[in-house]
């Protein structure tokens, strides 16, 4: 034969060995290019696929075929087809290079979303409709090639799109503080959670505080010509919210900038303006009372060249040192009001979705899916000098980010001394708080006083530990709990309500609210405000049919198949019940009452 493959083919093997299950049964064991044909032939296979290595293979699967079948089976044999496996551009698909990289320690399981497996494109949060629609986009060849990553990115994109509610997530939190808006103000905005091209009208309320996060990144004191957020002077749009107008910074002595004061136009609620005026910079925000803090995962390219794997080098010299960024950030409260698995969309950030391992209703986590751009796109236009120039701002601005969150990175036991570490054993180990949980309230010797104290009160650490790390620490600002106008039996009485499903979430910010600025008993408080969780049936039903009797059009949209509107009466009914209503119910009573 012209074909080196086909001058004696090994197709079995004799060994003379005991087999750790046949014993010495049997010693004759086929090889892969024997074993591959027949199998197909005897499990009625048509259409055997293979990658394009087995194209010289496929002479021997011929062979075999025309010499063991009968003459009558031969027509109707199996056959083979070579396909080119799919390449990927700034990754590796090979499980023996993803192994190395597991071995290395270098990612951290084969579920390590930045990895190509399905238990990392899985975990990372990637629908399965959006892997079917890359496929059928790359399609099948032969050609020898890689396909670049922005092409999946892209599918991502497109599949969540209109999948994915629009929620506003600070990353990188900068305080704002709006100096004409009352310290216990709050106006609940009915900010939609789709954009205008897509078909869906669900909306959720979002709290503006005086108090706000912004984005670190959206504040320049120095700004370029072509910067349009914002500065010094300048007014921006709140998205969904007011006009903002910069008036003042607050630095450390390092120079860093730590907090912005300024003032909104209350004339601007929704965003716009009477007389016309369009700042160019619209931002996102989220309230610095009522926000959720969270930790974001941001995944990058695992590799910082396209091909690692087509290089001299080993490709391991190639893994990209940013591929994870931990963030510490805030998310706006109607998060809670989602599934517990729903993907999301944080403005201006890109889609994301819970860590189904690691995330918590007390400790969220949440993975970034995709950015919302790429920003790797134009480097390949790029020249070398403008790639390094590119490159090195990125390293610097990565450098800067890291000293910022250097403190937050560090463990947070090391610094404690001999009583607070057996404090936080105790928190930890016998309580079961979360290891940054115990040793923030450990840490503090007053704050953990308070906590011990209120849990004498109400035998309940986490939630305790929760509302103490989430909302008491942010309402301590430079004073200490001694001077607090309510004390731990008062802090106790609040999560004792909120954890018995007695006031909601809302009506326990508001509560929290006034404590903080009068005192007072939490139950008074509940009752002077009717900020009771309204849970029975009969009582609610009123408030319900009277929501849909204020929307007629919004029902018949509903009855005709809008379905989502039911996120709209939700908000409605919650506006009407000043957030008393139990959300549980009031969904159940619409469903029954839109349904009938």
């Amino acid at each position: 034969s012209p074909h080196m493959i086909m001058r004696d083919p090994l197709l079995f093997r004799i060994k003379h060995a005991h087999h750790y299950r046949q014993g010495d049964d049997w010693c004759i064991y086929p090889m892969y290019d024997y074993a591959h044909p027949l199998e197909d032939a005897i499990e009625d296979i048509t259409h055997s696929l293979c990658t394009l290595e087995f194209d010289n293979n496929r002479r021997v699967y011929d062979w075999v075929m025309e010499h063991c079948l009968d003459e009558e089976e031969i027509p109707s044999r199996p056959r083979q087809y070579e396909f080119n496996r799919l390449n990927l551009g700034y990754t590796v698909m090979s499980k023996t290079k993803l192994g190395h990289l597991i071995e290395e320690e270098l990612v951290g399981g084969w579920d390590d979303p930045r990895l190509p497996t399905l238990a990392g494109l899985r975990r990372r949060g990637v629908p399965p409709s959006a892997i079917r629609s890359f496929c059928r986009e790359v399609g099948v060849t032969r050609s020898q090639s890689r396909v670049q990553i922005d092409h999946f990115e892209h599918a991502l994109r497109d599949d969540l799109n209109p999948k994915a509610p629009r929620v506003m997530a600070v990353l990188d939190p900068l305080k704002v503080v709006v100096t004409n808006w009352d310290a216990g103000e709050v106006d609940w905005i009915d900010a939609n959670h789709w954009p205008r091209d897509i078909d869906k009208d669900e909306t959720r309320p979002v709290p503006f505080t005086r108090e706000l996060y912004i984005e670190r990144d959206d504040f320049r004191e120095d700004p370029p010509d072509d910067f349009i957020r914002l500065a010094p002077g300048r007014e921006v749009r709140l998205r969904h919210a007011y006009f903002f107008t910069c008036e003042e910074v607050i630095r450390e002595e390092d120079g860093t900038v730590t907090e912005l004061r300024g003032t909104v136009d209350p004339e601007t609620r929704g965003a716009t303006a009477p007389d016309g005026r369009s700042p160019e910079g619209t931002l996102h925000w989220v309230s610095a009372v009522h926000g959720v803090p969270f930790e974001a995962r941001l995944y990058d390219r695992l590799f910082e060249v396209p091909a690692p794997d087509a290089r001299e080098e080993h490709f391991t010299g190639f893994i990209n040192p940013d591929s994870l960024n931990v963030q510490r950030g805030v998310l706006e409260p109607a998060v809670r009001d989602l599934a517990a698995d729903q993907r999301v969309q944080f403005e201006r950030q890109g889609y994301f979705w819970p860590d189904p391992d690691d995330s918590t209703p007390d400790a969220l986590v949440y993975n970034q899916i995709v950015p919302l751009r790429d920003t790797w796109g134009d480097e390949d236009r790029l020249t070398q000098a403008e790639l390094e120039q590119r490159r090195r701002e990125k390293e610097e601005r990565k450098e800067r980010q890291r000293e910022r969150s250097l403190k937050g990175k560090t463990d947070p036991v090391e610094n404690l001394d001999d009583a607070q570490q057996n404090r936080f054993e105790r928190y930890h180990e016998a309580l079961g708080l979360s290891r940054n949980d115990a040793a923030t309230i450990a840490g503090e010797d007053a704050l953990a006083g308070f906590f011990d104290a209120a849990l004498e009160h109400y035998d309940a650490p986490k939630p305790l530990a929760n509302w103490t790390v989430n909302e008491l620490l942010g309402a301590l600002k430079d004073r200490t709990v001694a001077d607090l106008p309510f004390g731990p039996e008062a802090f106790a009485s609040l999560v004792r309500l909120v954890d018995t499903d007695v006031i909601s979430t809302r009506g326990a910010d508001e509560v929290f609210t006034e404590l903080v600025k009068n005192g007072g008993s939490p139950e008074a408080i509940v009752d002077e405000h009717d900020l009771r969780q309204v849970d029975d049936t009969e009582a609610l039903r009123p408030t319900v049919r009277a929501v849909l009797d204020d929307h007629p059009d919004e029902v018949a949209r509903y009855r005709d198949g809008k379905k989502s509107l039911v996120g709209f009466f939700m908000g409605q009914v919650m506006d009407e019940t000043n957030g008393a209503a139990n959300p549980k119910l009031a969904r159940e009573l619409l469903q029954e009452e839109l349904d009938a």
